[in-house]
């Protein structure tokens, strides 16, 4: 597993290659929270380079996305494979944790999560 994280206004995008699975999951927690700084309100996954993801990397995707919903944020993953959303419908996490197509996409469902409406610009 390798991962990527770039930080834009109050949102954390992870990119993630490979696998999330029982070896790599518990990396996957602690790297996550490692780069979740307090003004992170939206954890975006990019999962378009992921090729396999066990029960343990469903757990670990679980414990974050209830992380973020106490601090009244959300995960979000987009650029699911098929075969990876095929898990996701069949284990139900598809109707817990939302699944959009691109990174447009899950800024825009963030945008409306939040609760100002707009994403502070921290850029200047």
């Amino acid at each position: 597993m390798n991962l990527e994280f770039i930080k834009k206004n109050e949102i954390l995008i992870v990119k993630i290659t490979e696998r999330l699975d029982t070896a790599s999951s518990d990396i996957f927690i602690k790297e996550l929270v490692a780069n979740k700084q307090n003004d992170i309100n939206f954890i975006m996954i990019d999962f378009s380079k992921l090729n396999y993801i066990s029960s343990a990397g469903l757990r670990s995707i679980l414990i974050i996305a209830k992380e973020l919903k106490k601090q009244s944020g959300e995960l979000i993953i987009y650029s699911m494979p098929l075969f990876i959303k095929e898990v996701f419908d069949m284990s139900g996490f598809s109707n817990i944790i939302p699944i959009v197509d691109d990174l447009e996409q899950a800024i825009n469902k963030a945008e409306c999560h939040s609760q100002s409406g707009y994403f502070k610009d921290t850029s200047n």
